[in-house]
Formats: C-alpha cells, structure tokens, sequence
C-alpha cells in the first residue's frame, strides 16, 4: 500500500507540473500576443498621425524683423510646412539662423498647436556704401549687398564718395549717434572734403534740402525739424558751424 502511495504522489507531481508549464507557455502566449497587439496599434496610430496633416507645421510666426522678409527668413530656416514637427529641434533652427550676419539674435518657440514662432533681432544697418554695392552694420562690418536686404533702403541713407574702409568706418561711428527717427531723414551722404576738413560731408536730406557738416556737429541733425522751422527755409543748403554749434542757410550755388 505504501508503494501505491508513492505512485500516486509522483503521478500528481508530473500533472502540476505540466499544468505549471502549461500556465507559463499561456503567459508567455499572451504577453507576445499583447506585445504583437501594442507594436500593431502603435504602429497603425503613428502611420496615420504622421501622413495626417495633424503632424505637418501649422504655422510659422515671425516677428522683429525689418530688413529680411518673413519669405527670407523662413527659406534661412530651412523650414517646410510640409514637415513634421516632432522633428523641428528649437535649439537648432536657433543656431542656424544665429550663422546669418544680418542676424544678431534668435528666440525660438515650439506651441501646442504646431506652431513655431520666431523672434527675431537684426543687426542695425547704418548705411549703404553706394560705391562698393556693401551694407554697413553698425560695428563696422560690410556685406555684400542682395536681393534680400532691399528693404535697408528705406531705413539707411547712401554714402558716396568713399574709397577706403578706414573713411567708411570714421562716418560710421558718428552716424551710429544719431537716433534711427534722424537718420530716417537722410537720403544720401557725400564726403565733401574741404581744405581743413577731410571729412567734411553733404547730407541731402529726405526733403531736398542739403546739409553741409564735419562730424563733430553730425549730431545737430537730431534737431533738424526744429533747425527747419527755424530756418524758414525750403531746397535750400544749410550749413552747420561746428565753433558756435549753429545752422545758417543760403542758396544753393547748384
């Protein structure tokens, strides 16, 4: 009887354990089903968000430029609507657009809404150096003038008459005093050099007048309405006395 008892225990420890091992293969059954499922669902979810157009930019937002166009600084950015905008790395497209000269700064902002906006800070043009077809930044830095910074013309006057970069740079950092309201009424700058000033000028103004100065007194054109007023006068050439810091005028010789 001992012997059957034996039997009978051993029979029920090869039943559970093929009954364990019948469990473990289920589990692992179901875990590569469920595993199989997620892969598949995901998968088909990531397929059509990334053919949907809820993956494309909705909108690119630029602000803060003057001389670029919104169209120059969105082909700078390398930026397509038709991408996805998982991939867009903010840091990035900053440093990209940080490379441009014309380009002193860069925030870049990534939205819930697919947007990315795009502040941004150029650097001051301060003149257009007519005789070299250049664009000259505030710093004194010079750049080959093109189809993209047209829009310089209407903040930055034309300077004539200069050879050399070193004369250049001299009418730069004088200018680079006058407020950008100022600057804005003048047209044109042409050295004028006379017998005791080399770097004698003549500023014809957005109005017609002319303006003859050294650049000790270029800052009087801070006060040019009122100088105007005061003169009474009209396409007329004013002068600047750089001893007395006053502003006559007579008529042009021609």
């Amino acid at each position: 009887m001992k012997f059957s008892k034996d039997v009978a225990s051993v029979d029920d420890l090869i039943a559970r354990r093929k009954k364990e091992q019948k469990q473990k293969r289920m589990n692992r059954f179901m875990v590569v089903l469920f595993l199989f499922a997620f892969t598949l669902v995901s998968s088909v979810g990531l397929y059509s968000y990334f053919t949907s157009p809820l993956s494309s930019i909705h909108a690119v937002l630029i602000s803060g430029n003057q001389i670029y166009s919104d169209e120059a600084i969105l082909k700078r950015s390398g930026i397509a609507y038709d991408d996805w905008f998982l991939a867009v790395n903010a840091a990035s497209l900053r440093k990209l657009l940080v490379e441009d000269p014309l380009i002193r700064d860069v925030d870049v902002r990534l939205t819930k809404n697919n947007e990315i906006v795009i502040q941004v800070s150029e650097n001051k043009v301060t003149a257009i150096w007519m005789d070299q077809g250049k664009i000259v930044l505030a710093d004194g830095s010079l750049l080959e003038m093109q189809v993209d910074y047209a829009k310089a013309w209407l903040f930055s006057p034309g300077i004539y008459g200069y050879e050399d970069e070193g004369s250049v740079t001299v009418l730069i950092a004088a200018l680079n005093g006058l407020t950008a309201s100022s600057l804005g009424n003048v047209s044109e700058i042409h050295r004028h050099p006379t017998s005791y000033d080399e770097n004698y000028v003549k500023i014809i103004m957005q109005d017609g007048n002319r303006v003859y100065t050294g650049l000790s007194t270029l800052d009087m054109l801070e006060e040019y309405p009122r100088i105007v007023n005061a003169l009474n006068t009209a396409n007329s050439c004013i002068f600047f006395d750089e001893m007395t810091r006053t502003a006559f005028s007579q008529p042009c010789e021609n």
